[in-house]
């Protein structure tokens, strides 16, 4: 593979973007790095992206989750069934039969997850990997629908969830409003100045629960104005958190 020095700087970032998402010893991922690194001519970036490599090594291992990983690509590679059992986050643990249709990362935490059919609910549904608790491969094999599109299926998802469209309009005061417009925080977003020197933000995501981390994330600096979930949800943080301060500044 031929690569020019911006287009080896961009696999460097990719590589960069990949430690940060692994929290593991991964050994596959070592493995691409290395072999990546290898690949590329001796220099800076195949330096670097060794380096990368080194550190995911660095870090403990899993195994039960390199395991069940390794079982779900070989599903997802071999359409074929999978069974899993999956412990929800309030604890209810479950057996399903799923069909995968994607493994898909989140954008904003070190995790990932597979979508696909679960016969258990008769629906596309979303599993985070790291609450498997077992995972076995069947002998069933499946289809995956023609009009499924993962990319489509995730346009509006914050991160992983798409569980109906719901407006998010965001207030930021003047000095949070430069790092806002920095970037695209989603596809859907309508930037609006304020006369304050303030900025308002409005997007058509999937999920409330996802962008909550991150609009708490803001601190002060933002106002929600809609939904009303959100805005209540981020109203009780706050009251929580200035209970568990009010002490400090009595």
């Amino acid at each position: 593979m031929r690569l020019n020095l911006n287009e080896a700087v961009a696999l460097f970032f990719a590589a960069r973007l990949l430690a940060h998402h692994s929290d593991e010893h991964n050994p596959h991922i070592v493995s691409a790095l290395d072999k990546l690194a290898a690949g590329l001519p001796a220099g800076t970036v195949a330096a670097h992206i060794a380096r990368v490599a080194e550190l995911v090594r660095e870090r403990p291992v899993r195994s039960a989750y390199i395991r069940t990983l390794e079982v779900l690509t070989q599903a997802w590679a071999d359409r074929r069934l999978v069974r899993l059992r999956y412990r929800a986050p309030n604890r209810e643990l479950t057996e399903r039969e799923v069909a995968p249709y994607v493994i898909e990362v989140s954008r904003s935490a070190p995790a990932a997850y597979v979508i696909g059919y679960d016969r258990l609910r008769g629906a596309i549904r979303t599993f985070k990997i790291e609450r498997v608790e077992a995972a076995e491969l069947l002998d069933e094999p499946y289809e995956i629908p023609a009009d499924f599109d993962p990319y489509d299926f995730l346009a509006r998802a914050w991160g992983v969830m798409d569980e109906g469209a719901v407006t998010v309009l965001l207030r930021f005061n003047g000095v949070a409003a430069p790092r806002v417009r920095e970037s695209l925080w989603h596809r859907s977003q309508r930037l609006t100045d304020t006369p304050d020197g303030g900025c308002e933000l409005e997007m058509t995501i999937g999920s409330v629960r996802e962008i909550t981390p991150w609009v708490l994330g803001w601190g002060a600096d933002v106002e929600v104005l809609a939904p009303d979930e959100l805005r209540a949800e981020v109203a009780s943080h706050g009251a929580r958190m200035a209970q568990l301060y009010e002490r400090d500044m009595a």
